[in-house]
């Protein structure tokens, strides 16, 4: 694992225990992950070397804890960021997190 993923999964563990919005879902979307994202892009365009990520982690009870936000690499610092404990996650959101933990979006 690369340095840029180390620390951006130490800060967002570190984050989601503490100043994140936490949100509780039956069925957590792709679009849900894509809407939130869109209505916040004007903080990804606002400062370069900003990406999008979610971090997800399967749960006892075969539940999910997805952390969704923006992470700015020139500066190592979550942007912001929400955290989202669901029941299940729809086909689209499972392939994207079947191999890694950490997706990044284009």
């Amino acid at each position: 694992m690369d340095p840029l993923t180390i620390a951006l999964l130490l800060k967002v563990i570190a984050l989601a225990g503490s100043r994140t919005t936490e949100l509780n879902v039956f069925l957590l979307t792709y679009d849900e992950i894509i809407d939130w994202f869109t209505d916040h892009r004007a903080l990804m365009e606002s400062e370069k070397g900003t990406f999008a990520f979610t971090l997800q982690q399967k749960l006892a009870a075969d539940h999910y804890k997805t952390i969704q936000g923006f992470f700015n690499e020139p500066t190592h610092r979550i942007v912001t960021a929400r955290s989202i404990v669901s029941q299940r996650v729809d086909s689209k959101v499972a392939a994207i997190h079947t191999t890694e933990e950490l997706a990044i979006y284009g």
